[in-house]
């Protein structure tokens, strides 16, 4: 796929999310508690999410019709196909639910194991993410760049963890280490917040149990920001990224690895990484 046909198909897939989101954002209005189903311990779903997740498959097989297409709401058996589709049609439904944001609309197109395309909406603030293969990032029409800082003393460090009770507490370790250290914030939302990192608002983001769909998109505009990313074992295969550090710097990476109490990066992985 040429890089005009990225620019096209981001221009569409731009397009595609304001529209929707503003069914999404009227939508919210209307939410009672009798529509919201709950998927598991503490995670819900609404007519909203399925909706979306409809409206997003139609369209996109439009636009691409040889592409597959993974969403949470539908499961990820095609990952691996030559091109697919990476959806999430509202993360931070919580947050929507109770009408606090952020919440996004999240979509990446992957040619193999690599994203090539990625576009999120975070429409409580109206700011519209994006970037392509080899593109800059940007947030409605103007380039963004992560933060030169390298102090964690001086970072903002975004954070979520796992519904799971048994890894929620495996994480609390970690966050009593980094939070004398830092300030750490918890906002609902990792494609927003991962996005945040792009903006130069944060300088990193962790969680401890997330899947491609929450990440897939935010992480490309992040890489195209500046910035990077890992698992806890200092892997930067974005399909084996269900742990999760994206992060501005290696600085700021090396600074969170350290405390994580799961890995400490060597040198020679950092050169990988980086290279």
């Amino acid at each position: 796929m040429s890089q005009a046909d990225l620019i096209d198909l981001c221009a569409q897939i731009c397009a595609l999310e304001k529209n929707i989101g503003n069914y999404i954002l009227e939508e919210q209005k209307n939410i009672v508690l009798s529509s919201i189903e709950e998927k598991g311990n503490i995670d819900f779903v609404t007519y909203v999410d399925k909706e979306v997740h409809n409206r997003l498959n139609s369209s996109l097989q439009r636009y691409l019709p040889e592409a597959s297409i993974i969403s949470e709401e539908g499961g990820k058996d095609n990952l691996g196909k030559e091109y697919y589709w990476v959806i999430d049609p509202v993360d931070g439904t919580t947050n929507f639910i109770h009408n606090s944001g952020p919440y996004c609309i999240s979509i990446a197109l992957f040619h193999g194991q690599e994203p090539i395309l990625g576009v999120v909406y975070e429409l409580t603030n109206n700011e519209l993410y994006y970037a392509w293969k080899d593109s800059k990032a940007y947030m409605n029409g103007r380039p963004i760049f992560c933060s030169p800082n390298r102090t964690i003393s001086n970072a903002v460090v975004g954070f979520g963890f796992s519904y799971n009770q048994t890894q929620m507490k495996e994480f609390i370790p970690f966050l009593s280490k980094i939070a004398p250290l830092t300030t750490i914030r918890n906002q609902g939302s990792a494609a927003a917040e991962i996005c945040y990192i792009a903006k130069g608002c944060y300088d990193a983001y962790v969680h401890n149990d997330l899947h491609i769909w929450d990440i897939a998109a935010a992480s490309l505009i992040l890489k195209q920001a500046g910035g990077n990313y890992c698992n806890f074992k200092s892997s930067s295969n974005i399909l084996d990224c269900q742990t999760f550090i994206g992060f501005n710097n290696r600085s700021i990476q090396s600074s969170i690895l350290s405390q994580s109490g799961q890995h400490k990066s060597t040198k020679q992985e950092e050169i990988k990484l980086y290279s």
